[in-house]
């Protein structure tokens, strides 16, 4: 498993996140930004208006890989 931790958003108000547990995700940009797709038909969207950043982790909790806005 996998893990997609979505970081930070530029509305007003403290940073947030929300952590996605998956066996495998796909990232394809759009007219407003990135989405990164976790199951079917699920997905979050990085822009600068959404989610800025999300880590990929491995069950160890090492980032494996790194995906932004």
């Amino acid at each position: 498993m996998i893990y997609l931790k979505f970081k930070g958003t530029t509305n007003e108000g403290p940073l947030t996140e929300i952590v996605h547990c998956t066996k495998s995700y796909s990232v394809a940009t759009d007219d407003v930004g990135v989405r990164v797709y976790y199951e079917p038909g699920m997905w979050e969207r990085l822009s600068p208006n959404e989610w800025l950043n999300c880590f990929v982790m491995s069950e160890s909790g090492k980032t494996i890989d790194t995906i932004t806005a």
